[in-house]
């Protein structure tokens, strides 16, 4: 098993030298005719970034096990941030650049049998300004390092506050007009030394002033203890009715290395009882019921429930009993693969809310047209999706975990307004 690390580790090493290696290339080609100590300044705070990242990277691996704590956390996205931001333009560059030699090579290749080593040369010379792709390599990865720097500094606190109405035929009428707030994946160990951010957020929360919140999982990166600070700020969540959540895939622990089974469970417990102290009911694979006069509408809540290889932890038939005569139905589920695979077309919910996916914390949003990596494992991963009379949101998270960063995806509390068609 150490073997295996170590050389994942070297592969990984080994594919980010081949990218320093040809980006670097790229930037000589491009400043070749710059003055000398303009080229000399470039290249060595080009190599000085890898070196610095290189030592962070092994310092994380010798010391891996003390990142586990979260006033540690800062830490692990100073690297993972100051990371994606020197890698990622690079890799952009890189495809780019690879993909010009390649051209050149082409050419090469198809000319090479011709003896007019003129007309070579000029064909040649003509493609590549027909298509200059390192230069717009260059353009894409200055945007792509601007948006990144924005994402850091700006996005990531830069929070949206989301109105959508929909219609249901079926809702009761003294429940038009109904308002259900979403806030989901808060991943509070993310959120040490910025505490004051986290009460600007809860202030738009409050401002709302809607009937009832709710949270679709993830409340922690890890453990419970990172909770512990933020229960005072998180309590003054407020709603008319009542505060609802649920449990995401890394409030089970599961990414944590516990002693025993015993140690792992008592930390579940405790993030219960914190929910508790901050005002708000965890459904478990079950359900609470609303009622208006002699109007009822109910919200179910299931524990973490996920494509493989996540665990399929959640009962929705246990969530659902004795709900079969309510005849509107709203459920928390966090994985909004969930819907696919055992709520659309085989039960009667009428409006599944759902997190998980972040968008990444990387889209490109233009309004009329959005795309995220998280795309391809995730069909449904932003936003509102209707089949037949049901519907799916997924909440792309208030939080962020893994890099410090949002672009194309600001935090979002996503206020809906129930109406009776």
């Amino acid at each position: 098993m150490r073997n295996a690390n170590f050389l994942s580790v070297a592969v990984v090493f080994a594919i980010l030298l081949f990218v320093n290696f040809y980006a670097f290339k790229a930037i000589k080609t491009f400043i070749s005719n710059s003055d000398n100590r303009l080229k000399h300044t470039v290249y060595i705070s080009f190599w000085a970034i890898p070196v610095i990242i290189f030592l962070g990277l092994i310092w994380f691996f010798l010391n891996r096990e003390s990142f586990d704590k979260p006033q540690n956390f800062s830490k692990i996205y100073y690297l993972s941030g100051f990371f994606i931001l020197f890698y990622l333009p690079q890799f952009i560059l890189v495809i780019f650049h690879l993909s010009e030699d390649f051209l050149k090579f082409l050419i090469y290749l198809i000319a090479k049998p011709f003896s007019d080593s003129t007309f070579f040369a000029k064909f040649s010379d003509k493609i590549q300004h027909i298509f200059p792709l390192t230069i717009l390599g260059f353009v894409l990865s200055a945007l792509t390092f601007l948006s990144i720097l924005y994402g850091i500094f700006i996005g990531r606190f830069n929070y949206e506050v989301k109105k959508i109405e929909i219609s249901f035929p079926n809702l009761p009428p003294s429940f038009d007009g109904f308002q259900v707030l979403q806030i989901s994946d808060f991943h509070t160990g993310s959120w040490y030394g910025h505490e004051e951010e986290m009460k600007k957020a809860i202030r738009y929360i409050n401002e709302q002033n809607a009937d009832i919140v709710v949270f679709t999982g993830d409340m922690v990166n890890n453990t419970a203890s990172e909770l512990d600070s933020f229960i005072p700020i998180l309590r003054e969540i407020n709603a008319k009715i009542g505060k609802y959540s649920i449990l995401g895939n890394h409030d089970y622990g599961d990414y944590h290395e516990w002693k025993n089974q015993s140690e792992k469970t008592k930390n579940l417990e405790k993030l219960a009882k914190n929910y508790s102290e901050m005002g708000f009911r965890l459904l478990r694979d079950e359900s609470v019921i609303f009622s208006n006069d002699s109007d009822k509408i109910v919200l179910l809540g299931v524990e973490n429930w996920g494509r493989k290889p996540f665990p399929q932890r959640g009962d929705l038939e246990k969530a659902m009993k004795n709900t079969e005569n309510i005849p509107f139905k709203i459920l928390l589920s966090h994985d909004p693969s969930h819907w696919d695979f055992e709520i659309k077309e085989k039960t009667n919910i009428d409006l599944t809310l759902s997190g998980h996916t972040h968008a990444m914390q990387l889209a490109i949003n233009l309004g009329f047209w959005k795309w995220s990596p998280v795309k391809w494992l995730y069909p449904k991963w932003q936003g509102l999706y209707q089949e037949g009379k049901q519907f799916l949101y997924v909440n792309t998270g208030i939080g962020f975990v893994g890099i410090p960063v949002r672009v194309g995806c600001r935090p979002e509390i996503t206020v809906f307004e129930l109406k009776r068609e």
